[in-house]
């Protein structure tokens, strides 16, 4: 008996399908050979994974795909994962592509290399990526001369109809006009830009005015500009301000606007940004960048941060040497080292600053600094001799006349740079208090006259005290009448009040004691009595 057949054949044996019910699928040769793809696209002309997305696509929804099920239920399946890889995965990869781009547009070598990866990116079905690949690419070819190139690559984004004005496609519309301007083409710039700016509003309009300010600072117009910029910001805060509205009579706020996140952190930002550099611009134009540097590294140093004002004194100290700017910056320098916990190395930095020119300009500051530091970390001795040195700077560079021209301030800078007209401000009811001091003051002997006699009276001071630790406490008398004497201010404030520091001074002279008592201060070492001496000294 013959073994039975593994596989019959499958004509024999089998009941009979209604025709209606067969299967109708016809052979896969014959699906391959219906199905037919479109061209190509061309590689230079767009994205490999839009090539393969657009191949997979055509081939699933195709009429003779459809015909055979199995085949198109996987083919389905396999779309929709591809199709949730590729949007994950395309927005990365263009921004990879656009910083790529940027890297290579940085390097002259490989610009032309930049230039090619954004004109294919130019083409991307991603309209985002598109958009930003034309923006890049202008900016490109308008910060380096070819302006009128960079109108050819934004020209698809230019015209006067409602869909330039998109949120995706604005910023093209806006960098357009910046390329016209740079092109001398002023006209066309501002008829565009109002067009827009009668066509938008919110944040699309904001953006506007800054494009209109930017077209005033390729001019070099910075006057205009920074206050097209501050225009720019306060109507966009105006606008996403929430508004008051009565409910019965109290006035309460209304809904937030919408789109105030996206004002605030995204397009707030950037004009914020161009608002800085404009002024920086502005002040450079009109007062010299000197000033302007100087200034910078002064705010950091008003702003109390150490290690920033530090670098931007030791850069303008290079930049700018052998200006007031430069002079003044050594001695800024070293107070912010002492700011920043380094008293050590800030008196190392006063020395070298004193010794490079003796009777310069700062010299007597540098050497009243020196002598305040080491007295604060308990070195007496040194202290009184710097303090010293300093009355005898002052004596010196009065009986002298020393030729300061080349340190004088420019003369465009002279007005904003110019220092107060004294030292100290007293009120009507007496209250004395130090003039208040800006990052744009230039304060040295040569443009203060009561520069030498502040310093004079400030080291006068410190002497005193230095002599009512000592317990010479007849000697720190003299030493705080003398700096009374010469300080107009302070003598009406003592005979128009009680209490007042000189009164202080003069009861703690007679009493031999400033705050703490001698008792108290017994049970401490020197160097801690002094730190509390010092701290009295400075309350009174």
């Amino acid at each position: 008996m013959g073994l039975p057949k593994r596989f019959p054949n499958p004509g024999r044996n089998r009941p009979e399908i209604p025709r209606d019910h067969r299967r109708r699928d016809p052979p896969l040769s014959q699906l391959q050979r219906k199905t037919t793809l479109p061209a190509r696209p061309n590689p230079g002309r767009a994205n490999r994974g839009d090539r393969h997305m657009i191949d997979l696509f055509t081939l699933v929804s195709s009429p003779a795909f459809r015909r055979h099920p199995s085949i198109s239920r996987l083919a389905s399946s396999l779309l929709l994962h591809t199709t949730c890889i590729f949007f994950a995965f395309t927005q990365p990869i263009a921004a990879a592509s656009l910083d790529n781009a940027r890297e290579h547009l940085a390097n002259p070598a490989t610009a032309s290399r930049g230039i090619d990866a954004l004109r294919r990116d130019m083409q991307s079905r991603d309209p985002s990526q598109a958009v930003a690949a034309a923006i890049l690419l202008a900016q490109h070819l308008r910060t380096h001369g070819e302006t009128a190139k960079a109108v050819t690559v934004l020209e698809p984004y230019g015209g006067f109809t409602p869909e330039k004005l998109q949120e995706t496609v604005l910023p093209a519309y806006l960098e357009r006009t910046r390329c016209l301007a740079a092109d001398a083409r002023i006209r066309e710039a501002v008829k565009a830009l109002d067009y827009a700016k009668e066509k938008t509003q919110g944040h699309q309009r904001a953006c506007v005015f800054a494009a209109y300010a930017d077209m005033h600072g390729i001019a070099a117009e910075w006057e205009v500009a920074v206050k097209q910029y501050q225009a720019a910001l306060s109507y966009g805060d105006t606008y996403y301000t929430r508004k008051k509205t009565k409910e019965s009579v109290e006035e309460v706020l209304g809904p937030v606007v919408p789109g105030t996140d996206t004002w605030k952190k995204t397009h707030r930002p950037p004009i914020e940004a161009s608002l800085r550099h404009a002024q920086r611009q502005h002040e450079i134009q009109a007062y010299g960048e000197g000033f302007a540097d100087y200034r910078d590294a002064r705010t950091a140093h008003f702003d109390k941060k150490y290690q920033e004002a530090i670098a931007q004194y030791n850069t303008l100290t290079k930049k700018h040497a052998g200006t007031v700017y430069a002079e003044a910056a050594q001695f800024y320098r070293a107070q912010c080292q002492a700011a920043a916990g380094n008293p050590q190395e800030a008196i190392t930095a006063l020395e070298a600053f004193i010794k490079s020119a003796p009777l310069g300009l700062y010299r007597g500051e540098a050497l009243y600094e020196t002598g305040r530091l080491l007295l604060e970390q308990g070195d007496v001795e040194k202290a009184e001799h710097a303090f010293n040195q300093t009355l005898e700077w002052i004596t010196k560079v009065r009986t002298q006349s020393m030729d300061l021209k080349l340190y004088a301030i420019p003369q465009k800078a002279q007005k904003i740079a110019a220092p107060p007209a004294a030292a100290q401000t007293m009120s009507a009811d007496y209250d004395l208090k130090p003039v208040t001091i800006t990052p744009s003051m230039v304060i040295n002997r040569h443009t203060a006259p009561w520069y030498l006699t502040s310093l004079e009276w400030d080291s006068r001071y410190y002497l005193g005290f230095i002599a009512f630790y000592r317990g010479k406490h007849d000697e720190a008398l003299a030493q705080f009448n003398k700096a009374f004497e010469m300080n107009p201010d302070m003598q009406k404030q003592f005979h128009g009040t009680l209490g007042n520091f000189h009164r202080r001074l003069q009861i703690a002279c007679r009493v031999q004691f400033l705050l703490a008592r001698p008792e108290e201060l017994k049970a401490f070492r020197s160097e801690e009595k002094l730190r509390f001496m010092l701290a009295d000294f400075y309350a009174l």
